[in-house]
């Protein structure tokens, strides 16, 4: 679980650009159903919202494509290789 309050008014959340205040506190829960992690969130802003919104969990299932290889990085030292 992640638990999140302080969050500055000035700010927005969601794709929408959603605005709230100074009072909201945002919970997330993750957990595993077999291969699959499970996502939900609760959004509680007595100053904006009527009543806490909790978004139906959503599924997401793990990628079968393979991960992106990483550009080698080199140390350098005053713009010279080692």
């Amino acid at each position: 679980m992640v638990d999140v309050t302080n969050f500055a008014d000035d700010t927005w959340f969601g794709e929408g650009g959603y605005f709230h205040s100074d009072a909201m506190h945002v919970t997330e829960w993750f957990w595993r159903d077999g291969a699959n992690l499970v996502y939900q969130v609760k959004v509680e802003d007595p100053k904006v919202l009527a009543e806490p919104w909790t978004m139906a969990p959503r599924l997401v299932k793990p990628s079968t494509e393979p991960l992106e290889e990483s550009p080698q990085c080199r140390e350098t030292d005053a713009g010279k290789p080692r």
